[in-house]
């Protein structure tokens, strides 16, 4: 059909011609494989279905403006600065199976218009897995997300966090299980039919045009109303601070104001859900903190639900609502940042929330006058009333003693006397972190006044009773 199109007979050889039509040829085999693929064989969608990227946006553009035969013409946009010609090509036949179909813009137009559209007030992950050949990278998961909560992925790398966020967002499809929103699976939906709104790790911004048309794009591409975008633009600009750069292109702009503009992208489609993966990590440690307030501030403003995936702690601390600690591609447990910091359901996540982060002894547990004692290389500790009446009187295996830095008090008085010696003191302004030696393990310890600096000096803490936690050796859990 290309080749007819082209004036070229079918039998002639692909080298005799031009570049540009050879690479239509060439394109030809995608198209006849996308082509052959059966009706109920689901398409794996890409990154390029989401509507906040350039080459998505752009391709939807040529959709809505290219019949069946000018499919391949139109693969080359009038405006293409900054935009690849192979991967515009490639995403036109690949996003869609028929160009003649209905362009992709006609159904985002309908969602801000609010006819059909699908609002989510809650996201429910039943039994949801995920498998590349053989390696299971999330194994079944079960998760529960209320209407207008900022919910945290949490975890280290590789640990299925951005995998669930991708998956959630119809990047990736799930190998078993299902996802629904409000009661209604959506699996097989495109991500564009999921009312989602993504800020990717990086930008994608439009360097060609200017803040207001980045931000604004995929409402003109939506046709919708000049004067209503420009409300929009406006409002959402004015609370995230970047009101006075809406003429500016993104190169004269910071690290900063780039996420914010993002950000600001994913804003104005006002769709019921915001997916965030990892937007802050390639900012430097004091824009970081200042993008966590913003955060902080936008999401008490917007009543929407919102998936935060992030590998650092102290954002999911001052961000979440509910915090979901995963390794290994299982959730490890659950709940508000209160919870998991003061309860953790086992070792790993005592000691992947909070910083610094909690020392790990190993310890034996006796019993002495009808009290229970945690023995091990350099201390005696007591354990208070309350844990040892979960412990069983049977009890006298190893464990491992949990002690978070800001359990040790300067005063031995305070608790059971632990006496530690000086290896390094981490100076921090109002306080000191002290890097101290216990036997032959070494601990942290937080330390408010005026730290000695001697390698070796010796210092008596104390330490509550309740401050300490007991995990079991065999099965992590907390005792």
């Amino acid at each position: 059909e290309i080749a007819g199109n082209l004036g070229y007979a079918p039998s002639r050889v692909a080298g005799s011609l031009a570049g540009a039509n050879s690479r239509l040829i060439a394109i030809s085999r995608i198209r006849a494989r996308v082509a052959a693929e059966t009706p109920s064989t689901p398409r794996i969608a890409r990154e390029t279905d989401m509507i906040d990227t350039p080459a998505a946006a752009a391709t939807s553009s040529i959709r809505a403006r290219a019949g069946p035969r000018s499919c391949i013409a139109a693969s080359q946009p009038p405006d293409r600065k900054g935009l690849s010609r192979p991967t515009l090509a490639l995403t036109v036949f690949l996003a869609k199976d028929d160009c003649g179909t209905k362009p992709s813009c006609d159904t985002v137009s309908d969602n801000n218009k609010g006819e059909g559209r699908l609002r989510v007030p809650r996201i429910v992950f039943d039994q949801v897995e995920k498998s590349f050949d053989s390696t299971r990278v999330l194994l079944p998961l079960d998760l529960d997300l209320a209407d207008g909560e900022f919910t945290v992925l949490v975890g280290p790398s590789g640990c299925g966090k951005s995998t669930t966020l991708r998956i959630l967002a119809g990047l990736e499809t799930l190998s078993a299980g299902e996802i629904y929103f409000d009661d209604r699976p959506i699996s097989t939906l495109e991500p564009k039919d999921r009312d989602i709104a993504m800020v990717f790790q990086d930008y994608a911004l439009y360097p060609h045009m200017n803040i207001a048309r980045n931000m604004s794009f995929a409402l003109r591409l939506a046709r919708v109303p000049k004067a209503e975008i420009d409300a929009k633009v406006r409002r959402v600009a004015d609370m995230l601070n970047i009101g006075h750069l809406l003429a500016r292109k993104p190169a004269e702009l910071s690290g900063g104001q780039r996420q914010r503009v993002a950000m600001g992208r994913a804003l104005v489609r006002d769709a019921g859900t915001f997916l965030f993966d990892e937007p802050l990590s390639n900012l430097d440690a004091k824009l970081r903190a200042k993008m966590r307030t913003e955060l902080a501030e936008m999401r008490d403003r917007i009543d929407k639900n919102m998936v935060y995936v992030t590998h650092d702690q102290i954002e999911a601390m001052t961000l979440g609502d509910r915090i979901v600690v995963m390794s290994e591609g299982v959730v490890q447990q659950q709940g508000t940042p209160e919870e998991l910091f003061q309860t953790p359901r086992n070792k790993f996540v005592a000691g992947f929330i909070g910083t610094p982060t909690m020392n790990f002894l190993e310890g034996m547990l006796v019993r002495e006058s009808d009290a229970l004692w945690v023995r091990g290389d350099g201390f005696l500790l007591p354990l208070s009333a309350e844990l040892s009446a979960r412990i069983p009187d049977s009890t006298t295996a190893a464990v491992t003693v949990g002690i978070r830095p800001s359990a040790f008090s300067a005063d031995p008085a305070v608790g059971a006397p632990i006496e530690l010696s000086l290896i390094v003191s981490e100076y921090l302004g109002t306080l000191s972190v002290l890097v101290m030696r216990c036997g032959e393990a070494e601990v942290q310890v937080e330390f408010a006044g005026t730290a000695p600096r001697t390698p070796g000096h010796a210092m008596t803490f104390g330490v509550r009773p309740e401050d300490i936690m007991i995990f079991d050796n065999e099965t992590g859990l907390t005792l």
